[in-house]
């Protein structure tokens, strides 16, 4: 049995708080296997350091669907492929 993951395509874009340059704000293709595969190849298409400030949510408005935080999951769910790199609030 092959425990294998298949990489799925992602596309992530930068929450504007974190980059003043607007060529950044678009959205990039990403292929990764889990929440903390693509969280470390973001943070390496940025340029940044890891952080536990930086983290991954989806993109789909709050009215349709609840937030959903990527980074940490090992299985992200279908539907969630749009995604935000943002940094983490100071009342989180």
């Amino acid at each position: 049995m092959n425990t294998e993951r298949e990489e799925r395509c992602y596309y992530i874009k930068l929450d504007n708080i974190l980059s003043e340059d607007p060529t950044l704000n678009r959205y990039y293709l990403i292929k990764a296997t889990s929440g903390p595969d693509l969280f470390q190849k973001a943070i390496a298409l940025y340029g940044f350091k890891k952080s536990e400030k930086l983290q991954i949510w989806s993109s789909i408005p709050q009215w349709l669907q609840p937030s959903l935080r990527i980074d940490t999951l090992d299985i992200i769910p279908e539907g969630h492929e749009f995604l935000w790199l943002r940094a983490q609030s100071s009342s989180s």
